[in-house]
């Protein structure tokens, strides 16, 4: 299970979780620079250690619906 704090909806500080940011970033950019960013998502540090966080960030990505860009997704980590 992917440590949930990093997901969160809405934390006690204003964190919305990672995926609201990195749809942030994303929608922040032009279509076509989304289409070469969004199949090289890459996560370092300590929380992308845990296994299933890269799936998890990916599924909810999805759900937030950046697949309709033409670009196949593709979260990874540097482990």
């Amino acid at each position: 299970m992917a440590p949930e704090v990093y997901f969160s909806e809405k934390g006690e500080d204003g964190f919305r979780g990672i995926q609201h940011l990195i749809s942030q970033s994303l929608e922040k950019c032009e279509p076509d620079q989304r289409k070469e960013l969004i199949p090289n998502i890459q996560l370092v540090g300590g929380g992308s250690s845990f296994t299933t966080t890269p799936d998890r960030l990916q599924r909810e990505l999805l759900e937030a619906d950046f697949s309709g860009y033409g670009a196949k997704m593709k979260v990874f980590t540097t482990n």
